[in-house]
């Protein structure tokens, strides 16, 4: 019999333990049911390899070591107890080893890390619901003034509803008291766009014309969750705080664009007096407040951008003024120019003239230079301390403009087009623009361009007043046709953009249509809307031939009532201009006539106004709403907050 035969080794007698080593452990029986396949045995950790000598090698855990068996003369070390073997003598398997306590600890962490991440990806319902599926919309700002845009920004995190949201741009809607609105051009609902760079959806809403000032909210109308799983969010319409101006303020304007150096002053004797001392007499004598004077035309001339300026003399007659307790105040033409030979580096403004687009001696209010070279000039008054107020006249595309169209669209995006406006050419644009508008029949395209022209212009004020800061007073002259709509300019608006005065021109006009000015600026202000100085022009044919006597009744019908019948008198008045007043078209009256009649106008304004304390404007909740589109809000309309909005 082998000596490796099973029964030599089940018959051999145990080797007794060495000394210290302690009691084997007791190890479990395995006995493997029959039909079963043994369990797999690990063989690299079993593999035994043949010395060249007969012995036997281990693998070592480094290629260049080996484990061989001891020597004979080596210490033996304690034998390995034979595993007993169970039934029908098969042997069982080696007993496991204990896992240690730092391998537990990283099982159970990353157990933690599996169940972190399963309640990350699949949360709970109501979880889920309130964050991952929970739309918001906001406004880029909390607070507008009363022009230009609301920027509406919606943002959502779940994937499925981003993408119904792809299909299905979401849609926005601006409430004010509970009430959605409508703004200009008929526009009430906002589909928002898709903006990689943020990854959310935007759009605009046009500030309606002078809204109610206070709390409003955006909301989404269309997001696919339940109304609770969608934020809104609230945002302010406010105006803007202006610096205190001096009751029943009263100007006299001169509107020269030569060498102040060279102009002769007529006195009221007739005589010619040096402009210093002459222009300051005359307005200590209409006991005025401030003379404003023109300084800044361009033509052209030399390559420049602006006539010559005559500053030394300019800052004698601010002296001079001063001396006299008057303050003095210079302004420029913006945008119209009367080009001689060189036309200015400018994008200029078009009319259509025989089915042709043709260039009009108007700066472009598209071009991006004109601002600057505007505040460059106003800039260098603004440092002089003979220089009170700061002024800007043709504040407008002062003709033409239907060079802008292709813009235009671009923001009124809602307005419809002249047919075929994709296959035309930038010329047949201009001219069939002209002709949709000329003809006056698209109620919401004559509001559309009426107020995206005047918020153009509140933007050049704006950035104007940015490079001037609040050193010096800024004063703007506006058009009195149809509030100033009708020329591409807001009373509401450009005082919000900066302009600190609105100095509203109501002359050229008919009776009837004084009328009608009279009737649509005080339907559409309140006293605490704006800030208006109204004026009117000494000249006998624009009254009509009426002279002195018209003059006098519409200065004082607008002085009183300019926002209406209560509470509704003007800031100031202003007499234009005395160039006119010298050398005018007087009719049969002479210059004294002209002048004490234009005196009286003032004083008479001063008298009942001037010590009246300013009231301040009235809250939000009692005031107007416009109801009809293309329309000034009635007084009848202010008394109650109406569903809609500014058109």
């Amino acid at each position: 019999m082998s000596d490796n035969s099973p029964e030599m080794e089940n018959n051999a007698s145990p080797v007794p333990p060495a000394e210290n080593t302690p009691p084997a452990r007791k190890k479990r029986k395995y006995v493997r049911k029959a039909g079963t396949v043994p369990r797999k045995r690990n063989k690299k950790s079993t593999a035994v390899s043949s010395a060249p000598d007969g012995s036997s090698q281990t693998p070592s855990l480094f290629p260049e070591e080996t484990v061989s068996a001891a020597p004979a003369d080596s210490p033996a070390s304690p034998p390995v107890p034979a595993a007993k073997a169970g039934p029908a003598g098969k042997r069982r398997a080696a007993p496991r080893k204990a896992v240690p306590s730092e391998n537990k600890f990283t099982q159970y962490l990353l157990l933690a890390v599996v169940l972190l991440g399963y309640l990350l990806v699949v949360p709970p319902a109501s979880f889920y619901q309130k964050w991952i599926k929970t739309a918001s919309v906001i406004t880029a700002q909390s607070s507008y003034l009363r022009y230009g845009f609301i920027d509406i920004i919606a943002s959502v995190q779940n994937l499925a509803v981003r993408k119904k949201w792809t299909d299905s741009p979401p849609v926005a809607g601006i409430f004010y008291q509970d009430n959605q609105i409508e703004s200009i051009g008929g526009i009430k609902e906002v589909p928002l766009v898709f903006d990689p760079g943020s990854g959310r959806w935007k759009g605009r809403f046009p500030v309606p014309w002078n809204p109610p000032r206070g709390k409003y909210t955006v909301k989404l109308l269309n997001s696919g969750l339940k109304g609770k799983y969608v934020s809104g969010s609230d945002f302010e319409i406010t105006k803007r705080e202006l610096p205190s101006l001096k009751q029943s303020f009263a100007v006299l304007t001169l509107e020269y664009a030569g060498w102040y150096g060279s102009l002769s002053v007529k006195s009221l004797s007739g005589q010619k007096v040096p402009a210093p001392e002459g222009l300051a007499d005359w307005a200590k004598y209409m006991g005025v407040d401030a003379l404003w004077v023109l300084v800044g035309k361009t033509t052209g001339r030399n390559g420049q951008i602006w006539d010559p300026v005559d500053f030394k003399t300019l800052a004698a007659i601010g002296d001079q003024c001063h001396r006299r307790g008057i303050k003095f105040g210079v302004w420029v033409m913006s945008y119209l120019t009367f080009p001689e030979k060189v036309w200015p580096d400018y994008q200029w403004a078009y009319d259509v003239a025989d089915g042709k687009p043709v260039r009009v001696r108007s700066v472009s209010i598209s071009d991006p230079k004109r601002p600057d070279d505007i505040a460059d000039l106003l800039v260098k008054f603004r440092d002089m301390k003979e220089i009170d107020f700061v002024g800007l006249d043709y504040i407008r595309n002062a003709l033409g403009g239907y060079e802008l169209c292709e813009e235009f669209y671009n923001d009124m995006w809602w307005i419809n087009k002249p047919a075929g406006w994709d296959r035309m050419s930038h010329d047949q644009r201009i001219v069939a623009f002209a002709r949709k508008k000329i003809e006056r029949k698209d109620r919401e395209l004559l509001d559309a361009w009426e107020w995206w022209r005047a918020q153009k212009v509140a933007g050049i004020v704006n950035h104007i007043k940015g490079r001037l800061g609040d050193d010096k007073m800024l004063w703007t002259y506006t058009l009195g046709w149809n509030k100033g709509w009708q020329h591409g300019q807001d009373p509401a608006m450009i005082v919000d953009a900066g302009s600190d005065i609105d100095a509203v021109m109501l002359y050229e006009a008919d009776n009837g249509q004084y009328d009608t000015m009279m009737r649509d600026w005080s339907s559409y202000l309140e006293r605490g809307d704006t800030r208006l100085v109204v004026g009117d022009i000494v000249d006998a044919p624009l009254h009509q031939g009426k002279g002195t006597s018209e003059f006098v009744r519409r200065m004082n019908w607008a002085g009183d009532e300019i926002f209406g019948k209560e509470n509704g008198y003007a800031h100031g008045v202003f007499i234009h201009d005395l160039m006119r007043l010298m050398y005018g078209r007087k009719g049969s009256e002479t210059m004294l006539d002209w002048a004490q009649a234009a005196k009286g106008v003032i004083m008479r304004h001063k008298k009942l106004y001037g010590s009246l304390p300013e009231k301040k404007a009235e809250p939000a909740a009692v005031r107007a709403v416009p109801a009809k589109t293309g329309n000034a809000p009635s007084k009848k309309a202010k008394s109650k907050v109406s569903a809609r909005v500014g058109t």
